[in-house]
């Protein structure tokens, strides 16, 4: 949580930890609120970075197996873009918004700058790995979790990104991410 998301995985210590994060959902359901998680997988860091030439291997003195060590890892955050193309890299990112939504029961996903994702550079408009991954995730919602949301970010004026999960996307994957009604409010969900 947070726009330098070094730790995807983990809650930042001022929103409490994981257990007070936990609790706040809950409580906002008991309210009958919605809790909508902004992610941000449009670039990991810049700093403080344990996923970092991870396994020491990088090309042209990028990020390693875990970011694109081309003009593809560009970002306006850093260099920092993940390799979307990557089945470990999008296993990473399918197993967090995973996990937001299985543990922490939130209502749904709002996708930082999904501009960074769904294309390669700046300069290419074509889909590109982060698209289909994008369509992974919402196709993971969709199946796994009926009734939780998924929202771009998104100033593209991109008509694809609120199709909904289904064939009539580019190429054979589904589209991109939709609004749906979140899932009816209750239950305790603090203890994970």
């Amino acid at each position: 949580m947070g726009y330098n998301p070094s730790h995807i995985f983990s809650v930042e210590t001022d929103y409490g930890g994981p257990l007070a994060f936990k609790r706040f959902v809950t409580r906002a359901h008991e309210h009958h609120i919605a809790v909508i998680l902004d992610v941000v997988y449009n670039h990991l860091g810049p700093s403080d970075l344990d996923l970092w030439q991870f396994d020491g291997w990088s090309e042209n003195n990028r990020g390693g197996i875990y970011f694109y060590n081309d003009d593809r890892a560009h970002t306006p955050w850093g260099d920092t873009r993940p390799d979307y193309g990557r089945g470990e890299v999008r296993q990473y990112l399918l197993d967090n918004a995973r996990m937001w939504l299985e543990e922490y029961h939130v209502d749904g996903l709002r996708f930082d700058g999904t501009v960074y994702i769904r294309t390669p550079t700046a300069r290419q408009r074509r889909p590109a790995d982060g698209w289909s991954l994008l369509q992974a995730i919402n196709s993971l919602v969709a199946e796994k979790f009926p009734g939780r949301i998924t929202i771009a970010e998104d100033l593209q004026n991109n008509k694809w990104l609120t199709k909904d999960v289904g064939p009539a996307a580019p190429g054979s994957a589904r589209s991109g991410m939709q609004l749906r009604p979140p899932h009816p409010p209750g239950g305790d969900h603090s203890s994970g």
